[in-house]
Order: structure tokens, then C-alpha cells, then sequence
């Protein structure tokens, strides 16, 4: 493409003799360098993905910890609650009981002995019910244990993603293609 020395000129080392044509040389290498750098966007934006995978599957598990930590709570909450009416009932029903056999008076006793009745009815009612409370709380745990089994998975899976993208191939041929036709490119300038 350029011929920098005529026939009988002197010439020293390093000048320059001849240019040959790089204009197809330098085409290809122009679109295998857009082409890689293409790629490389690529596999950034898939690793960005990833990352924010790990990252949602972690939020996700301290979500659903928190949502079955609070079912816990409040299972254990309602159990306590259903067994201290229960324990109150039951002290007050000995109340009434030990009113009863000390009055004197028989229509006081029959006034407390409905009311001991009414509390009798109620903790027969209450008393059966009592282990459905514990059952709630164990199911409660049950969950819990659920989810962090699975939310420890989804996260598992997120993180081996991103492990195995360093066994990926890469660029690596890419890499030695442009270099090569760089060299060529290089090699089309004639020096002394």
C-alpha cells in the first residue's frame, strides 16, 4: 500500500522499506475485538445475575426465618395464654369449692356452686384442647425448620452457580486470535 524507498536510496537500520495492505486484517480484527468485547458484556451482566441471586436467596431466607420465628411466638404465645386461663380457672374453681363447704348459709352455697359449676363446664371445655396448643407450636418449629432447609438450598444452588463460573472457558482462544492477527497486522510494515 505505500513503498517509502526508491531504487538507489540509501537506507539504515529501522527505516521503513514498505506498507503492505491491512485493510482486511484490520476488518477482521475490529469485528473479533467487538465480538469479544460483546462476550465479556455478556458474562458480566451473567455474573451480575448471579450475584443478585445470592444475594435474594439470602434476603429470602431472613424473611421467611423472621415469618416463621413469629408464628413460633405466637403459637407459644397463645399456649401460654390457653394454659394460664386454664391454671386460673382451675384456682378458682378450688376457691369457690372451699367457699362452698365452709358457708354456713345453704343459698350462698347454691349461688357458688353455680358459679363453680359454670368454671367446671369451662375448663372441660378448655382442658381437651390444651394439646392442640402444644401441637401448634411443634408444627410452628416443623416449619421453620421447612424453611431454612430450603431457603439454605436456594442458596446453596445460587452460590454453586457462581462457583462454576470460573470453570467457564472464557475468551482464552479470542484472546490468542486477536493477538495473532495483530501480529500480522505488525508484520505488513517492512523495516531494515
Amino acid at each position: 500500500s505505500k513503498l517509502n524507498v526508491k531504487v538507489g536510496d540509501s537506507v539504515k537500520k529501522g527505516d521503513v522499506l514498505c506498507e503492505l495492505d491491512t485493510t482486511s486484517l484490520q476488518e477482521k480484527y475490529n469485528k473479533l475485538a467487538a465480538s469479544a468485547g460483546k462476550a465479556q458484556d455478556a458474562e458480566t451482566y451473567k455474573s451480575s445475575i448471579l450475584r443478585r441471586n445470592l444475594a435474594e436467596a439470602r434476603n429470602n431466607k431472613t424473611n421467611m426465618l423472621n415469618k416463621a420465628q413469629s408464628a413460633i411466638d405466637s403459637a407459644i404465645s397463645a399456649r401460654d395464654s390457653a394454659y394460664d386461663r386454664y391454671n386460673l380457672a382451675v384456682s378458682q374453681y378450688n376457691d369457690l369449692i372451699a367457699q362452698i363447704n365452709a358457708a354456713e348459709d345453704e343459698t350462698a352455697a347454691e349461688a357458688l356452686q353455680e358459679q363453680a359449676d359454670a368454671l367446671k363446664e369451662m375448663m372441660d371445655a378448655l382442658y381437651p384442647k390444651l394439646p392442640e396448643f402444644d401441637s401448634a407450636i411443634d408444627a410452628a418449629r416443623s416449619a421453620y425448620s421447612d424453611a431454612e432447609q430450603s431457603a439454605d438450598s436456594l442458596i446453596q444452588t445460587a452460590q454453586d452457580a457462581i462457583d462454576a463460573e470460573q470453570y467457564t472457558t472464557g475468551n482464552d482462544s479470542v484472546d490468542d486470535d486477536l493477538k495473532e492477527l495483530q501480529e500480522q497486522i505488525d508484520a505488513c510494515t517492512i523495516q531494515i
